[in-house]
């Protein structure tokens, strides 16, 4: 059986994942800034509001991964608390 400081600590490890992965979100955000801005350069309205989609999809997911970062904390003081 793990021990609550295992568990604390695992949380912690999926913690930093999730922030990993927000803030891989957020390279993948400045490349399609840079392929808007490509478009843009071109003319090519139809291809920026494609790439401007992209956009807002990664801006959402980057969104979601904070509310699963808020509910892993949450998690992890519940665990801490079991701890006392």
């Amino acid at each position: 059986m793990s021990s609550l400081e295992e568990v604390v600590s695992q949380i912690g490890a999926n913690i930093d994942s999730v922030n990993e992965s927000s803030s891989s979100i957020e390279a993948s955000k400045a490349v399609v800034d840079e392929a808007s801005s490509g478009a843009q350069s071109v003319g090519s309205e139809s291809l920026v509001s494609g790439i401007e989609s992209l956009k807002d999809g990664l801006e959402q997911a980057q969104a979601s991964l904070a509310g699963v970062v808020a509910q892993l904390e949450q998690l992890q003081s519940q665990a801490e608390a079991l701890k006392s």
